[in-house]
């Protein structure tokens, strides 16, 4: 790797660290936030009535909730303009430089459309598959049927989650989740509990009528699962339930859900970090350029964008392929798979989730400060 490309490495990964963190934050608080602000009572209420609306006017899932995700998302974009036209100014100081100090200017309408169709688009999305996600539940629940008090409260906590007198806040519940987590969710729910046709451990039966399994005890003694994101602490619980044929309490059940429901949101907290911050970062790192040249102090013809995989991450073949193609500035990528990107995770372009989530790659700006320095000199001369 080249000293620029070195440079541009270690500002993003100071970036990443600092943004990555700060939208993560701001996912889990807004989580915590709705998660603790609905009225168990009326949620219980609405559901003993049937009424969805009315539980999701209790639950109150919006976009304002995610005001302070948008923000953060809208922050790492400025401050990667802000730190690469800094870094870009230094690099090009010298003999014929511009005069002025280049800044990044958020109001550059380019930089306004970003933010609108990204920061501002992606919580919009997301408070939308949040209300699916939770509609989907509460219809499963009343579905089920209540039929007494007791059942409309054990729906509401699978929603709303319970307070821990520990901390205070309340945990579990499918608040928070994505519509797959949800589902992860419900199938989990299934597993643990035997009814007169499903033993513990399987969720459901195939086309074939084959049981599908997702907990088991292995050949060593331990248990096997399907749930990654379980909380471990209870496997030995469910290893005994398995091996003497035994059900597990209504009370274990649930706070096994509500641990894993955590986690869940604890991952998508974390993916959503490192997809939607480092988009941002590459973003407004590719707009701090596009000024640049906008602005005379950087000649198109002098810049290539070059793919490089981080090497932080799971690596995609195909992202692995393609590290050190390079294109001409304002040229798109085109990867493996088809799909076009002006830098990694962009999707202005079509690129779909499975080129875009948890990808770690970055956009080298190779620029040829030595030719820019010539055609100074020339122009000077």
């Amino acid at each position: 790797m080249t000293p620029q490309a070195q440079a541009q490495a270690r500002l993003l990964d100071r970036l990443e660290r600092e943004h990555g963190k700060s939208v993560r934050k701001a996912f889990e608080k807004a989580v915590r936030e709705l998660r603790g602000s609905v009225n168990l009572s009326a949620l219980e209420r609405a559901i003993r009535a049937g009424d969805i609306v009315a539980a999701m006017s209790v639950i109150g899932i919006s976009t304002p909730v995610f005001r302070d995700l948008e923000v953060e998302i809208t922050r790492a974009f400025e401050g990667a303009g802000r730190a690469f036209t800094s870094l870009l100014s230094n690099r090009l100081r010298g003999p014929g430089a511009p005069l002025a100090q280049l800044r990044f200017d958020m109001r550059h309408p380019q930089a306004i459309r970003w933010v609108e169709a990204n920061a501002g688009q992606y919580v919009t999305n997301l408070a939308e598959d949040m209300r699916e996600a939770t509609i989907g539940q509460l219809r499963a629940e009343i579905a089920r049927g209540i039929a007494s008090d007791r059942d409309a409260q054990r729906a509401a906590r699978r929603i709303a989650g319970l307070v821990d007198p520990s901390t205070g806040r309340r945990t579990g519940g499918v608040i928070g989740l994505s519509r797959p987590q949800t589902e992860y969710f419900n199938e989990m729910r299934a597993a643990l509990t035997v009814t007169p046709d499903r033993p513990l451990g399987v969720s459901g039966f195939d086309a074939n009528g084959q049981p599908i399994r997702k907990f088991w005890i292995k050949r060593d003694g331990t248990l096997g699962s399907t749930y990654g994101l379980r909380d471990r602490r209870f496997d030995p619980t469910i290893v005994r339930a398995l091996r003497d044929g035994q059900s597990l309490p209504a009370g274990k059940v649930e706070q096994m859900l509500n641990r894993y429901s955590d986690k869940m949101v604890m991952f998508r907290a974390r993916t959503i970090a490192e997809t939607e911050s480092l988009t941002a970062l590459e973003a407004g790192r590719f707009q701090s350029m596009q000024q640049a040249i906008e602005d005379g102090a950087v000649p198109r013809q002098f810049v290539k964008n070059r793919w490089r995989h981080s090497g932080k991450r799971e690596a995609r073949e195909d992202h692995l392929r393609f590290s050190g193609t390079e294109v001409p500035w304002g040229e798109a990528f085109v990867l493996p798979s088809g799909a076009r990107m002006m830098f990694p995770r962009d999707s202005s372009l079509g690129a779909g989730a499975s080129d875009i989530v948890k990808c770690g790659c970055m956009a080298e700006q190779v620029v040829d400060f030595l030719a820019i320095q010539e055609e100074r000199e020339r122009n000077a001369a």
